[in-house]
């Protein structure tokens, strides 16, 4: 019976290590909303509500993010679509950031804006309020899910970030179950032993 415990026990602390060993820093969601016009396939929105969200690690390098891991745009009314291209984000000079293709596929400018607060790091959730949008004539013809996406015009940018839920790795779960069932061995052995 002691050496059942001492199986448990060493099974429980190894599961425990292997999980915290598993454990990164979330990703965090970003946001760059405003109100703007230009075309999704054959449909043109003037003035209307967008945000172009998606999601980075910013642990290697707090100041460029590429690849970004998911690219959408949302645009109020004409729903959302998916980037069907390799996109990055960075900040320059603590006072421009720049939405981009990733430098793997050319790294040309999609939606650059100035800051009127200095940003100095893309790895913690902050909301910026952004003015002097440049570079959208490069945010033309834009392969998404829904079409060809284009920006001919935009204001109003709030530029934020927020943390998102990490969600465990597969092995992490095989090894919760793993654990799960030697404690339910043990357990089990425990009762046929007391009951004999």
């Amino acid at each position: 019976m002691k050496f059942m415990k001492k199986v448990a026990l060493v099974a429980a602390t190894t599961l425990s290590l292997v999980c915290a060993a598993n454990a990164v820093a979330a990703p965090l969601q970003y946001d760059i909303k405003g109100t703007g016009s230009g075309s999704i396939g054959s449909y043109t929105f003037t003035n209307q509500a967008f945000d172009i969200s998606f999601i980075g690690d910013a642990a290697a390098n707090p100041r460029l993010i590429d690849p970004l891991t998911l690219a959408k745009v949302t645009v109020n009314g004409f729903g959302t679509t998916t980037l069907n291209i390799a996109t990055r984000v960075g900040v320059a000079s603590n006072t421009v950031v720049y939405f981009s293709r990733s430098e793997s596929i050319g790294g040309a400018d999609l939606f650059d804006f100035f800051l009127d607060t200095p940003l100095y790091n893309l790895d913690s959730a902050f909301s910026l309020t952004g003015r002097n949008v440049f570079a959208l004539t490069q945010f033309k013809n834009v392969d998404s899910t829904l079409g060809s996406l284009t920006f001919s015009s935009s204001s109003n940018v709030v530029f934020s970030s927020s943390a998102v839920a990490a969600v465990p790795e597969p092995e992490t779960y095989a090894l919760l179950l793993a654990g799960l069932g030697l404690v339910g061995v043990v357990a089990r052995r425990k009762t046929s032993k007391n009951a004999a």
